[in-house]
């Protein structure tokens, strides 16, 4: 059991690293370039690709760098042509900080919704759901028909204070307690 977890793991790891390789030549093609925004670009995909931000580190940005210095040395590019391929890396590792430390941060944030009592009709929620947790944050889905005195009782991950809460309600005419409901709480 232990050993399939590990050859699993293994596995994952070599495939990361494959696609960190693909990610590498993309990114030193672009720096090579002068083309920033296409760095940015490839940086981006290698996150939205799973990567995590010691690999692209390792295995992305460094080695397109040690690319640039051989490359300098050897005199196939200009000390401008290495001086632009370094800005242009200090430029992206700085973003590829901050979206990770967003992304921890979101990830630390937790997001609550649900339908307020009496109502059932979620889909727009179950879009907003998905939205969010694509943006990185820790998401409670609630479904439909909840009490709201419920929503910050039991064990629906509501320990310590949300990041935010929001309840569906039914349209304003049809139920005044529901109106109540129908707001975005922000802790």
């Amino acid at each position: 059991m232990v050993s399939d977890h590990h050859d699993e793991q293994r596995r994952r790891e070599q495939h990361d690293l494959r696609r960190a390789a693909d990610f590498q030549r993309a990114y030193a093609d672009a720096v090579l370039a002068g083309e920033q925004r296409t760095a940015e670009r490839v940086v981006r995909e290698a996150v939205d690709a799973g990567l995590g931000e010691a690999l692209i580190d390792d295995h992305v940005v460094r080695p397109a760098l040690v690319l640039v210095g051989d490359l300098w040395a050897e005199g196939s590019i200009s000390v401008a042509d290495e001086h632009l391929a370094t800005s242009i890396s200090v430029r992206v590792t700085a973003l590829l900080r901050e979206a990770f430390r967003v992304a921890r941060r979101r990830g630390s944030r937790r997001i609550l919704l649900a339908g307020a009592q009496g109502e059932h009709h979620v889909v727009g929620l179950e879009m907003a759901s998905s939205v969010i947790g694509h943006a990185g944050y820790d998401v409670r889905l609630f479904g439909p028909d909840l009490p709201v005195a419920s929503i910050t009782g039991g064990r629906g991950g509501t320990e310590g204070r949300p990041g935010a809460a929001q309840g569906a309600a039914k349209p304003p005419a049809s139920c005044s307690a529901a109106q109540r409901t129908d707001r975005t709480i922000v802790a």
